[in-house]
């Protein structure tokens, strides 16, 4: 894929992106030069944007690295949702 291929993939997936995400209290507020820009109800802006990546782009790396990164952060909520409990236990019974 050239790159006048991959600008205009790109266009198509913003244009599908604007077209499509539909969210509560989420509002498209426009296009800038880096993507497809929404605001929420606070006023904080998000803007989604479509990379193209090198041919020699380690995709399945990526992915896996991601996953790995989410069960990390699982294990670390669960790791916090314990001690807050173990926490909470300890006040109760030095309450009692």
């Amino acid at each position: 894929m050239n790159q006048a291929e991959k600008r205009e993939f790109r266009a198509k997936v913003l244009d599908v992106v604007e077209n499509s995400v539909e969210m509560e209290g989420l509002e498209f507020v426009g296009r800038t030069s880096q993507g497809v820009a929404f605001k929420n109800d606070d006023g904080d802006v998000f803007v989604i944007s479509a990379i193209a990546k090198k041919e020699d782009f380690d995709l399945e790396g990526a992915i896996e690295k991601e996953e790995e990164r989410i069960a990390k952060a699982q294990e670390k909520e669960q790791e916090k949702a314990e001690k807050k409990a173990k926490r909470e236990k300890k006040a109760k019974e030095e309450e009692e």
